[in-house]
């Protein structure tokens, strides 16, 4: 007998479902109650809700769909093993054997055909898979044509080489398996039908609990079960009627429920509805009681501002979503005293995006804020160890270019760290000296040679540690270079000693890995063979981790999978690698837990389990609904039938059921504007119909239901609109706007950090040349990287040339010839190798020929020296050194042109000098050495250099709390204009802030402005604010340009 219990409430279906396991206990105690659950995640939640309506719950059975299945299969051949050959991952390798032989692969042209135009070295092993889930797929969906197909009939297009491909995988099969186990899956699950009369279990009652949209098969099996014995079903349905949909959400969103209905509908059964109706006025109540009725939504309802329970944002990132929601959370529980972090879902369909944000704005602890503590349901969790990122990071390391990035990356996984011995100290000390030694890419010259490139050892891990141990060997300052090496010494203690040689085993053990992975073998001995370098390069304590014992776990299933296959094959390392990496983002899909705090999870597992409040985030069209991508031959597409899965229609049926599953808000956002022109992006289609519907309810327009965040959480115009809990937001929102203050904004002062009592003297010069960036730096931790930062092996940077400017100085200097200075810089690595390091060494020799020539020419005694400053300022002690190209008078040298910056900072250096007394009154800059007509800037002592110093320290002790908006090129370019009384000076600084076609390097395009103040911020009086004006005025002052 069939028992149909149907409701709108997945609540009200776990209680009736408690009342039936409490009326039908089995008389042996002994024997477990059997409950049919979609997936893992509802049996958890399902158990919390039995014991919190029965006060106890044990000796309950919970089984997926296709594992009761399976069990009844089981019952006519017990002698089945838990894995077949015609099972997902056998298949796949199987498969890959066949198509890995040439004369086989002759029979399929087509195929043939497709894998000589794929240049990739997995292609046949992508093809394996895709076949194999096809007929995976065909077996559950397709039974009957499996069968037709081991029958000989072939079909015609597509079907006739898949056809011929089954029933040769199937003989090959069955020569490497005993005759019990050379039946098909889709063999097996026809014969279960007619088998299960026999095989039942008496009266045992089977409780399926809101199954979804089961494959024909297995909905079959279950009708046939409850024809024999007690089925007791409990399915959520949105409607209590069998009539056609009025709702206009039904009729948009609930086409799958109609599929599922047609499917579960079994005749002869008895049926039963429970159906409850909200008496709550909000909203959102009103919408999901329509539904339940089946009644069209009300339409112009009274004249309102807001939706009441019913959130839609539009974001500009994904990281601004995570915010958003953040936020609005903390404004809730402010508002709900009875909200509880477990009270909260969010979910997305595409949780690994936001893992990061998620992480990084939840998981972070903020004075003042209380943290909302939360669950990822991720399948891999990060230990403390990382083994799983560490492995990942070997395999992509062991056939690339091992670039300084990832090769660091990789030693600095805590698991190889602790193994060579290295702390966080040695890293950073380890990373500096390899960017001393100009490491850029290659193992060494035979390494580069494999890539097609030149054999050289310059720039390479190689030549770095060969220069390091000849430098500790032969340390010599007289002589730095023996034959073509220049040596390095990095540093004489023990612990440097032993920290390069940490690295140089290292890399011996990664050369050693790289070389024998070019071998082939078999899934056993790859699994073998990873776990024996794991032993090698990660840590013992890391090894008994969780990821370690992921990575030993998966590898296992893949050496059982080709195992079964019993594949003759030798797999080759690409695709071994590639095997792994879907494995582990396959484990990456992990389980709901409902008492961490607020769940975030995937769609699909968490669906119509009812929570407070339901977010859903990354609603965008390219993501929602799912669109996932069908090979050309799936048959399946080609001849759907009207019991397949459909994604896109299965998240229509989940937007409706997230709608009514949420007891008090529906929340959902979007990434709807572009982060560089703030251009409007479409949502889903399904978010759009949403708000059509609710606009046709409301009378409100699109605008006015869809809430658009601004860019930042910094924006003013937020903040004037909400409270804010973060004081430094709010502290950071102040400063920016503090010349036009916001009628209402809320803020209060933070605390300021304990200063720093010794202040380094380049970090105060540097902190002038950008604030904003110290700013960020600082108090967020904020470091930007792009493409451009990564080492090029061709291209120095301003800094690398600056640095090479005054190295190349000294030694002319000491009288080191042209020819040994540019063999030292090309033996170091600093100077690429060919014609780049020659043009880049002719550049560097003019610059510092044309620095000496002008130095003679005024009368300095050329130098490089360090002058020691130290000076007590306004209780912090200025202290550190000056870098100066002149004995007995600082004098700094730049190869750029003169800018307001340069100037300004060359001012700070020279009033640290003076009041420290490291001289006396003059000091001078000589720029624009790259156009050759060097300039020669003098600057005089003013009458108080100690209250000049002061001023800027204020700024600078502010700088550490807030953004200051000094930008010294503007202010220069208004105060130069200003001189020279031509009126413009306005315009001016505009153009120098904002830019133009005739000027590319404005100040509000710098990567660290741009985040603060958007990418069109625009020029404002605070940046020339009397604060800002009198350094540079002071400067301008005591400074002029020799002619």
């Amino acid at each position: 007998m069939i028992h149909h219990h149907k409701s709108n409430k997945l609540t009200v279906l776990a209680n009736l479902l408690a009342e039936a396991l409490e009326e039908n206990l089995p008389a042996d105690p002994l024997l477990p109650q059997t409950i049919v659950v979609p997936n893992l995640d509802t049996s958890r939640w399902l158990k919390n809700q039995l014991a919190e309506s029965l006060g106890i719950v044990s000796n309950l059975r919970f089984m997926l769909p296709s594992e009761w299945q399976w069990n009844q299969i089981r019952k006519v051949y017990p002698a089945l093993p838990k894995k077949l050959p015609t099972d997902l991952e056998p298949m796949k390798w199987a498969l890959y054997d066949l198509l890995s032989d040439d004369d086989i692969l002759t029979q399929f042209p087509n195929l043939a055909e497709y894998l000589s135009a794929r240049s990739d070295s997995n292609a046949i092993l992508q093809l394996a898979s895709q076949i194999a889930i096809l007929f995976d797929q065909y077996q559950v969906y397709r039974p009957s044509m499996i069968r037709r197909w081991e029958k000989g009939y072939r079909g015609k297009g597509d079907e006739q080489w898949q056809s011929d491909l089954w029933r040769l995988l199937s003989r090959e099969l069955q020569k490497r398996i005993p005759p019990e186990l050379q039946k098909s899956r889709a063999e097996l699950f026809l014969e279960a039908g007619k088998s299960l009369e026999k095989i039942s279990a008496g009266n045992e009652i089977i409780y399926l609990f809101n199954p979804g949209l089961l494959p024909k098969i297995t909905a079959d099996l279950f009708k046939r079960y409850g024809e024999i014995c007690d089925l007791r079903l409990f399915r959520l349905q949105p409607a209590d009627t069998s009539q056609p949909a009025q709702n206009e959400l039904i009729n948009v969103f609930g086409n799958e429920a109609d599929r599922v209905s047609s499917l579960l509908e079994f005749d002869k059964a008895t049926v039963s509805s429970h159906y409850q109706f909200e008496s709550d006025e909000s909203d959102l109540k009103v919408i999901q009681n329509s539904i339940s009725a089946n009644q069209a939504v009300p339409v112009n309802q009274p004249a309102k501002e807001a939706l009441s329970g019913i959130e839609i944002r539009s974001c500009h990132s994904a990281v601004r979503e995570v915010e958003t929601l953040h936020h609005f959370l903390l404004e809730q529980f402010e508002l709900d005293d009875t909200l509880h972090p477990d009270d909260i879902l969010v979910v997305t369909p595409n949780l690994q995006r936001y893992v990061s944000a998620v992480q990084a704005i939840f998981g972070t602890k903020e004075k003042g804020i209380p943290q909302i503590p939360y669950h990822l349901s991720t399948g891999v969790k990060r230990d403390e160890f990382n083994v799983s990122g560490a492995f990942v990071k070997l395999l992509k390391l062991s056939d690339s270019r091992f670039t300084f990035s990832d090769v660091m990356e990789f030693i600095s996984e805590r698991c190889v760290a602790e193994k060579a011995g290295l702390s966080d100290s040695s890293l950073e000390k380890l990373r500096v000296r390899m960017q001393e030694n100009h490491v850029v890419w290659g193992l060494d010259a035979d390494h580069r040679a494999e890539l097609n490139q030149p054999a050289q050892n310059i720039q390479t891990w190689h030549e770095a540690m060969r220069r390091g141990w000849m430098g500790q060997w032969i340390h010599s300052e007289e002589n730095p270079l023996v034959g073509d090496l220049l040596l390095y010494n990095p540093g004489d203690s023990v612990s440097d000693h032993e920290n390069w040689a940490a690295c140089s085993d290292i890399l011996h053990k990664m050369n050693l890995f790289r070389k024998e992975i070019k071998t082939g073998m078999s899934a056993d001995n790859w699994a073998s063979f990873f776990l024996q370098w794991m032993e090698r390069l990660f840590s013992e304590a890391s090894l008994n981790s969780r990821g370690a014992l992921q990575i030993t776990r998966l590898l296992g299933e893949i050496s059982e999978a080709c195992a079964i296959a019993n594949i003759s094959t030798e797999i080759g390392f690409s695709d071994i690698r590639a095997a792994i990496l879907e494995k582990i983002e396959d484990y990456s899909a992990g389980s709901a837990n409902f008492n961490r705090g607020v769940v975030f999870s995937s769609m699909v597992p968490v669906r119509s389990i009812p929570f407070k409040v339901i977010a859903l985030l990354g609603l965008q069209e390219e993501e929602f609904p799912r669109k996932p991508k069908f090979p050309e031959f799936d048959l399946m597409v080609q001849k759907p039938e009207p019991q397949d899965r459909n994604r896109k229609e299965e998240d229509r049926n989940l937007f409706l059921e997230s709608v009514l599953a949420a007891g008090k808000i529906h929340y959902c956002s979007y990434i709807g504007q572009s982060p560089v022109d703030n251009e409007t992006i479409p949502p889903s289609t399904i978010v759009g119909e949403w708000v059509d519907i609710l606009s046709t309810y409301s009378g409100l327009k699109a605008d006015v239901i869809i809430k658009h965040e601004p860019l930042t959480a910094l924006s003013p115009v937020r903040l004037s609109a909400v409270s804010d809990y973060s004081e430094v937001l709010c502290k950071t929102a102040e400063k920016m706007e503090e010349s036009e203050r916001i009628s209402g904004l809320r803020i209060s002062p933070i605390p300021s950090e304990e200063s720093l009592q010794i202040i380094d003297a380049d970090d105060f010069v540097q902190f002038f040349g950008n604030p904003v960036k110290s700013f960020l730096r600082r108090r967020f931790g904020a470091a930007f990287f792009s493409l451009e930062d990564e080492k090029d092996e061709f291209v120095l940077d301003s800094l690398e040339k600056h640095r090479l400017f005054q190295r190349v100085f000294s030694w002319q200097l000491d009288g080191v010839t042209d020819e040994k200075i540019e063999a030292m810089l090309l033996s170091s690595g600093a100077l690429p190798a060919g014609a780049a390091g020659r043009y880049n060494y002719e550049e560097l020799r003019r610059n510092v020929a044309a620095s000496v020539a002008e130095i003679l020419k005024h009368g300095f005694n050329a130098d490089s020296i360090s002058m020691d400053v130290s000076y007590p300022l306004g209780g912090k002690l200025i202290t550190g050194s000056v870098h100066s190209n002149a004995k007995d008078s600082l004098l700094t040298i730049t190869a750029s042109s003169v800018s307001g910056k340069i100037l300004f900072q060359n001012w700070i250096r020279h009033l640290i000098c003076l009041v420290s007394g490291a001289i006396d009154s003059e000091s001078h800059l000589i720029t624009d050495l790259k156009k050759g007509s060097p300039k020669l800037f003098r600057f005089t002592k003013p009458d108080d250099s100690e209250a000049l110093l002061c001023e800027l320290l204020n700024i600078y002790q502010k700088g550490f709390e807030e953004p200051v908006l000094f930008f010294p090129n503007t202010i220069f370019a208004f105060t130069d204009q200003q001189a020279k009384g031509k009126g413009n000076e306005k315009e001016k600084a505009v153009e120098t802030f904002e830019g133009s076609e005739w000027n590319e390097f404005a100040e509000s395009k710098d990567a660290y402005v741009t985040c603060l103040l958007g990418d069109e911020a625009e020029f404002t009086h605070a940046m020339i604010q009397e604060t800002y004006l009198n350094p540079i005025l002071a400067m301008q002052k005591h400074s002029e340009e020799v002619k």
